[in-house]
């Protein structure tokens, strides 16, 4: 068999599999189950008034759920000069393994920076996850001031909106827009939350809901929310410490094998002839591959608390 087929396909393998990774399911079904509860007919009914919502979503077309996510986070974030670098670098790198090698080596070198796109997105977005998060109470904290001045909720975070960073602009700046055309705020919260996959503004919706049907005292409802974030935020950071160890020693291992192999074939490719050419050799070859994946899924599960 070819290699260059073989390592294409390999590589598209990989490429598909990590386009799709990260998914996570619980917090999915979180989100979905606290927006019934908001809503309170159904599983869709939270959606009944966003019927047109994907002619409007430039990124509803992707069908890995996680992709669009994680684009969605990180929309209006990457300077439009660094994006045509990367797509231009990936371009040059595919003429030339097309030069050199053939459509085989330019279909895996495509695929490889498919692999890193999606993992530079994907750690983009969990930045931006971050960071919205550890500024979230300070935005709860000013919602409750002002509707202790006296002002509705819907005003309150329209109010505080309007200092706050352009990340909570992005990330709840559309609910409130939903709202100003009619949309009830517990709703379009609930949306946004389920677009962006964030379970903490479903939190919010949670208590405009309970709000609007049963009253009370709104400002404790929000003071609530604010510490049990910072309460969060706090666990967060103690986990983060606890498992930097496991996490370090998982991207090194992770990163040994093809920096060793990558030597090796550097300064030595006449060892590695064997692996790709030998029908015992390759079968040990994709024996080692399966073997590193195992070992990077494993420890992956070691170093992620939920």
């Amino acid at each position: 068999m070819d290699l260059s087929a073989i390592l294409s396909f390999c590589l598209f393998v990989c490429g598909i599999g990590l386009l799709v990774s990260g998914r996570n399911a619980g917090l999915e079904k979180r989100i979905a189950a606290r927006i019934d509860v908001i809503v309170g007919h159904g599983p869709n009914s939270a959606f009944e008034v966003e019927k047109l919502g994907p002619h409007f979503d430039r990124f509803e077309w992707i069908p890995a759920r996680n992709l669009r996510r994680d684009l969605r986070l990180i929309s209006g974030t990457v300077p439009t000069i660094l994006s045509a670098a990367f797509l231009a670098i990936a371009a040059s790198a595919a003429g030339t393994a097309f030069w050199y090698g053939g459509a085989s080596y330019s279909t895996g070198v495509c695929l490889l920076f498919l692999l890193l796109a999606r993992r530079i997105v994907k750690a983009m977005a969990e930045h931006q996850y971050s960071q919205f998060l550890a500024g979230y109470p300070s935005l709860l904290d000013r919602i409750r001031k002002l509707v202790e001045a006296g002002n509705s909720l819907p005003s309150a975070l329209e109010k505080a909106l309007s200092y706050a960073q352009a990340r909570d602009v992005r990330f709840i700046g559309p609910a409130v827009k939903r709202a100003e055309l009619g949309v009830p705020l517990a709703t379009a919260l609930a949306t946004q939350a389920q677009r962006l996959g964030i379970l903490e503004i479903s939190l919010l919706a949670f208590v405009a809901q309970v709000n609007t049907r049963f009253g009370g005292n709104l400002r404790d409802s929000v003071m609530h929310i604010a510490e049990v974030e910072r309460g969060r935020a706090r666990v967060n950071h103690e986990l983060r410490a606890l498992t930097a160890e496991i996490n370090a020693s998982a991207k090194v291992f992770s990163a040994l094998p093809v920096i060793v192999a990558s030597g090796i074939f550097l300064f030595h490719p006449a060892y590695v002839e064997y692996f790709v050419e030998d029908q015992i050799g390759i079968a040990i070859l994709a024996f080692c591959v399966l073997s590193i994946l195992i070992g990077m899924s494993a420890m992956r599960r070691l170093g992620r608390i939920e």
